[in-house]
């Protein structure tokens, strides 16, 4: 019989095919549920379950299934969601005081997506404030004394502690994959616009992405699958996602930037080069490509735009209960309250350029993908971002990526490799991953049962 850990530690697919083959029973299902959900009260990354609910969802799933009403494709997978997100069941805070108690009434469309086939809602995992980057952290599972990321931390943390299977989290800067890599998970931010948005709380039109966090990169894929938008109202999606396919198993060509594009934690640095001489394949070329200007002078620009969109539509969600934001988050608005029009629209007007000159780079270096650190070190132990990262061009182009628990930094912490690949090349990613894997880089890790501090 399988102990708690060994049951924690398994994929949401691995469980799936226990329940199929009557390996696991939908009771004994229920009882891992409930466990899971206890050890995310123990670590505090809960800002919403009830076991009532959860209790609910599950038997509405097994009696369907009993009566062969229908068939599901995520029939075992434990979910949970960032709390910027809109449930049904439970409460849409958005991390604020502001919005205390708040019910939306609705599941947002990629939860109903999820739900519709299958899979169990278990509850909402804490953010910052309206997904701003400060409070409501959760302490990283690895070091109680570190901070598990930025808006997105407690859905980081509640998958490095084996809480759920999967996350749905949301990036505007670097939400998902800074938390991710903090967390030593895999956090995966889709091309822009593949997951849907509505239901969402909205910072930026041109920033925000809905994706995804886990430890197993063969859930993520399908639980991507379903959540994402697809049929005759996205036709184009649709050819452009068939057409991305690796070539009569053309070799897979990774471009390392000759020097890092920003400060680096030296043995951060140490394991990117460590990984290369791992992946000794002849299906693999790394090539050497200089560093483009734009790569290091984006952020600024990515900044602006989000802090100004940041006053426009924060302002909106906190007119009916004004004067409950916090002084951070007031003095953050009032920045962005600050930045001219005309300034704003002349940064915005750039953006597709320089997703352009992103696609164009990649054409002339002839990669099909580019690896760099997802972080610049291991988890701070405050929420500090001064340090420079490429996860706000990675926004502003709307390239998918996918970072990697891989590296570690000086002081033992975990830290993300990041791959990013063109427009729609979203399954053409899942696929080298998965061939990594198969040539022995661990990129699933283990789940991580921390000591009480």
């Amino acid at each position: 019989m399988m102990n708690l850990c060994d049951l924690v530690n398994m994929s949401f697919i691995e469980v799936r095919q226990m329940l199929r083959q009557k390996e696991m029973s939908w009771l004994s299902f229920a009882d891992l549920v409930e466990a899971q959900a206890r050890i995310g009260h123990e670590h505090g990354v809960w800002a919403d379950t009830d076991k009532t609910c959860v209790e609910s969802q599950l038997n509405a799933v097994v009696e369907a299934l009993e009566n062969r009403r229908r068939d599901y494709a995520l029939d075992g997978l434990s979910f949970g969601v960032k709390d910027v997100i809109n449930t049904k069941f439970f409460r849409t805070q958005f991390g604020s005081a502001s919005w205390k108690g708040h019910r939306a009434g609705n599941d947002a469309r990629v939860v109903f997506n999820l739900r519709y086939e299958g899979g169990i809602l278990v509850g909402k995992h804490k953010t910052a404030e309206l997904a701003v980057h400060f409070g409501g952290h959760v302490a990283n599972p690895h070091n109680g004394s570190r901070v598990s990321g930025s808006s997105s931390s407690g859905s980081a943390a509640a998958i490095a502690l084996g809480v759920n299977h999967v996350a749905i989290a949301t990036q505007s800067l670097g939400s998902i994959i800074r938390p991710s890599s903090y967390c030593g998970v895999i956090g995966f931010k889709p091309t822009f616009g593949w997951l849907p948005r509505t239901g969402v709380l909205k910072t930026s039109d041109v920033l925000d992405h809905v994706g995804l966090i886990g430890r197993c990169v063969d859930d993520l894929q399908l639980v991507f699958n379903i959540a994402r938008v697809q049929g005759s109202h996205h036709v184009l999606k649709e050819l452009k996602l068939k057409s991305a396919q690796r070539v009569n198993d053309a070799q897979w060509r990774l471009g390392l930037f000759e020097s890092n594009p920003f400060e680096v934690d030296p043995m951060v640095s140490d394991g990117v080069i460590l990984f290369q001489a791992n992946l000794n394949s002849s299906e693999i070329e790394f090539r050497s490509v200089p560093i483009p200007p734009f790569l290091t002078t984006t952020n600024e620009q990515v900044c602006l735009i989000y802090h100004s969109d940041l006053a426009y539509y924060l302002r909106k969600q906190l007119e009916p209960v004004a004067g409950l934001a916090s002084p951070l988050l007031e003095q953050l608005l009032a920045e962005g309250d600050d930045i001219p029009p005309s300034l704003y629209r002349h940064q915005l007007s750039k953006a597709p350029e320089i997703t352009r000159s992103l696609e164009v780079f990649m054409d002339e270096q002839g990669v099909d993908f580019l690896i760099f650190p997802s972080a610049a070190s291991g988890a701070p132990d405050t929420d500090d971002q001064s340090k420079t990262d490429l996860n706000p061009l990675i926004s502003l182009t709307g390239f998918p990526c996918i970072t990697l628990p891989i590296l570690m930094s000086s002081d033992g912490m975990p830290v993300g490799l990041s791959i990013i690949a063109r427009k729609y090349h979203d399954h053409l990613l899942f696929d080298f991953v998965k061939f990594i894997q198969m040539s022995g880089v661990k990129c699933r890790p283990d789940v991580v049962f921390p000591k009480k501090v």
